[in-house]
């Protein structure tokens, strides 16, 4: 009782800055989850984008905001897994307005988040609004740049991090002397096509891109800046460019017929089944016992997983009803007995 009373106190009072106090390892989790590192300069094409970025400001605001719109939803919302995946809302400050062609922050409400966080840079303060074209975390700008490379969007990337952060399905290291990915837009065809090229027949490439790539596709539409693009223009603003095709197609990893499969027709029908899929409730439980526990969980852990998912998901999926069974749980209270000068010691 005096553990959960502790966590809820941390989930719910502030500091004498005016974070709450589980603000930081909040924003801790969502650096590892979605992989946010700082956004650079994109090639010479991408002059907005360029313009914009001096000295990293729309970059860093790019990645704050990631960090504050799942804070808000988990702390002041107190929302839950689905809300993270597939709100049509984000939280906007004056860098994002023109990035993400939004005449004025605050048309969907007034809720602004943290001003005083430490982990932000620049402009902190952040109104929630709608953003076209996107859902939820995985499509905010900061995801996107962040998985890309200077010229062009990488399907790897982007299907690697939700294979492995959000689906919890590993993928083994790439084999020696890969060849370096494509780094010019294609003369002829279409980016799609330059890029699924991993997986032609004769090579052993789709043994692990099938899983990426055909994840990767869906996001077809955000180029390498995170930007939207209906055609496949890739920062150019000048020519004819064919229409982007984002439908693919989501494989059962390694053959595993009941692990998750499906078909979609844009990011938007690939992240909202995804939000629904029974393997990403369990993927983000054991993503929270992760960091909760700052290791990987191991058999004798199952039976805590198993508890801990079992509250999660009889409260909605709602992310600090998960936070709270996990301080509860054996596997959090306890340490395993270990051998007096063992090497895990």
């Amino acid at each position: 009782q005096q553990l959960q009373a502790q966590a809820t106190r941390m989930l719910t009072v502030k500091d004498t800055s005016g974070n709450l106090l589980a603000q930081s390892a909040i924003d801790d989790f969502t650096t590892q989850w979605m992989q946010l590192t700082p956004v650079q300069a994109k090639d010479s094409q991408f002059v907005t984008f360029n313009s914009d970025n001096q000295a990293g400001v729309l970059g860093a605001s790019m990645n704050d905001e990631v960090l504050v719109d799942v804070s808000q939803t988990v702390l002041v919302d107190n929302g839950g897994l689905t809300d993270l995946l597939t709100s049509p809302s984000t939280y906007a400050n004056t860098a994002l307005t023109g990035f993400y062609n939004i005449a004025t922050p605050g048309t969907k409400g007034s809720e602004t988040g943290s001003s005083s966080d430490p982990l932000l840079n620049g402009d902190t303060t952040f109104t929630k609004t709608q953003f076209p074209n996107r859902v939820g975390v995985l499509t905010s700008g900061g995801v996107m740049a962040t998985q890309a490379h200077s010229t062009l969007p990488s399907f790897v990337l982007r299907g690697k991090l939700v294979r492995e952060n959000v689906l919890c399905d590993p993928i083994p290291p790439p084999p020696p002397n890969v060849p370096a990915p494509a780094s010019m837009a294609p003369t002829t065809g279409t980016t799609r096509d330059l890029l699924l090229a991993h997986q032609q027949k004769g090579t052993s490439c789709p043994s692990c891109h099938q899983y990426m790539d055909n994840i990767g596709v869906g996001f077809g539409n955000f180029d390498a800046s995170g930007q939207y693009q209906p055609t496949d223009a890739n920062g150019f603003t000048t020519g004819t460019f064919p229409p982007i095709d984002p439908s693919g197609s989501i494989a059962a990893f390694a053959g595993d017929k009941s692990a998750f499969s499906t078909t979609y027709t844009n990011a938007t029908d690939m992240v909202t089944q995804l939000a629904g899929a029974t393997q990403v409730r369990q993927c983000f439980t054991l993503q929270e016992l992760r960091y909760a526990l700052s290791r990987i969980e191991t058999p004798s852990d199952a039976c805590t997983a198993q508890k801990i998912y079992s509250a999660f998901t009889s409260a909605n999926e709602n992310v600090q009803s998960l936070i709270l069974a996990i301080v509860q749980s054996d596997a959090f209270r306890y340490r395993s007995v270990v051998t007096a000068g063992s090497a895990c010691q």
